[in-house]
């Protein structure tokens, strides 16, 4: 077995992406208080009730509130992209999954997060599972013995090699996506494999493609959230009234 294998680790860093300017809310979005908490707390607490190991991710010049003990990772300053703190986790991440979140969603549940994490862990384990097994065949060496049971140390002739079980076609994927109940994919919302760092940092660098076409463009799993509070994200005074109300009401 290669011996990385085993101390790879399945579970994702939970990110919370908080590197965007909120113009429209007047800026310094991640302070704006909704029923006298700061807007980025509520997403960083569903993380954290989701999963162990949580980070924000915000620009340099970007006003945080308090976190606690939850790590904060810079992104680069400019150019300003949606897609360059999920480009920045991967890249700290080195090879694991990322699970993001926009920290203007303060209705995001955490079993939404969970079950997004979920989905990024079974397709981690499937990955290591796939190289353990090549890795195990090269082991054997060129002149082995197909028919040989290394594990016990004896020839089972009698039964042919088993072919490896068909993967789910989850297990294959780079990313786990959610979208609304109309369709429309949500690239703040999901799970990210390190094979989505390339593109999704050069879509960053050059600024210029709408992060909703370069993540269609990875091919996703799409992940159908039928609740569109979950969803709900404050860019606007009028929003933040509505997530008031919606609070409010319950």
């Amino acid at each position: 077995m290669l011996p990385h294998v085993s101390g790879l680790r399945h579970r994702p860093v939970g990110v919370v992406l908080a590197g965007g300017r909120g113009q429209r809310i007047g800026g310094d979005k991640a302070i704006v208080s909704l029923a006298g908490r700061p807007l980025l707390s509520y997403p960083v607490r569903a993380m954290l009730g989701a999963l162990d190991q949580v980070v924000v991710v915000a620009k340099p010049s970007t006003v945080l509130p308090a976190l606690g003990d939850v790590a904060v990772w810079e992104e680069p300053e400019h150019p300003s992209h949606p897609l360059m703190g999920i480009a920045e986790a991967l890249r700290r991440a080195a090879g694991g999954w990322v699970l993001v979140c926009a920290g203007d969603m303060p209705f995001v549940p955490v079993s939404l997060l969970a079950s997004l994490a979920s989905m990024a862990s079974l397709a981690s384990m499937a990955s290591v599972a796939s190289v353990a097994s090549v890795a195990s065949v090269a082991d054997r060496g060129p002149d082995a013995d197909p028919g040989l049971d290394s594990d016990v140390g004896r020839a089972s002739a009698s039964a042919p090699a088993s072919a490896p079980a068909p993967a789910p076609a989850s297990a294959s994927a780079p990313a786990f996506v959610a979208a609304s109940a109309s369709g429309a994919l949500q690239p703040l919302l999901g799970c990210y494999g390190p094979s989505c760092l390339e593109p999704l940092a050069a879509a960053a660098r050059e600024a210029v493609a709408p992060a909703r076409a370069v993540v269609e463009a990875l091919g996703p799993v799409v992940v159908p959230v039928s609740d569109p509070r979950a969803l709900f994200n404050v860019n606007s005074p009028e929003d933040l009234r509505e997530a008031e109300a919606l609070l409010a009401s319950g």
